[in-house]
């Protein structure tokens, strides 16, 4: 199990692949290096693929932090201690959060910035993070928002926006080969000899 140790607390972490770019990825609250599966291993051929877990999550030590910034240090102090050189920070959710502020505190330490399903501003209501304390981890050791959301349904109203397009689950095996197959069919380089490949199959 390797460890980083970052202002003595050690932070586990999962490395796959060699080379450059170095892609370093940060999981969302409640989530783990596990929430990378995919990427660890669908991208270990084209670059040297670091995750880790944020402290108080997964295998990491310590405590969860309270703030975004204290968080932000953390990962700033994990790319340094480890010596991976400028990184290709990608966040998701909170991750996403907290690789902004990495990359307008220490630019110095970034080559690149991937956000997935994240934004600037993080607000969730204070009750969200009281319903989550009670939610007990599910697949892949995580917890899941939409746990905490369907529970305050039963309390007061939640609004909502259903968008047009057709929805992946990215974290089951199948759901991120429907979504590679259906975007490869798509490609506009390689979408008709995509198709004209699946067909001979």
């Amino acid at each position: 199990m390797p460890v980083q140790i970052v202002d003595g607390v050690g932070i586990h972490y999962l490395e796959t692949g060699g080379g450059a770019p170095t892609l370093c990825l940060i999981h969302g609250a409640g989530g783990n290096t596990l929430s990378w599966i995919r990427q660890l291993e669908g991208l270990a051929d084209a670059a040297r693929v670091v995750a880790l877990d944020l402290p108080g999550h997964g295998e990491s030590e310590g405590g969860g932090c309270r703030r975004i910034e204290d968080y932000a240090r953390v990962v700033g102090g994990f790319i340094s201690a480890a010596g991976l050189g400028r990184v290709v920070l990608g966040g998701h959710s909170m991750g996403g959060g907290i690789a902004q502020t990495v990359a307008l505190e220490h630019p110095e330490l970034l080559a690149g910035l991937v956000l997935v399903g994240t934004g600037a501003r993080l607000r969730v209501l204070r009750r969200i993070f009281e319903l989550l304390a009670g939610i007990s981890p599910g697949a892949g050791g995580e917890i899941q928002l939409t746990d905490a959301i369907s529970q305050l349904l039963a309390h007061e109203r939640v609004l909502a926006l259903r968008l047009p397009g057709r929805r992946f689950d990215c974290g089951s095996k199948l759901g991120y080969l429907e979504a590679t197959v259906e975007y490869g069919l798509r490609h506009p380089e390689i979408g008709e000899d995509f198709a004209r490949y699946l067909k001979s199959r």
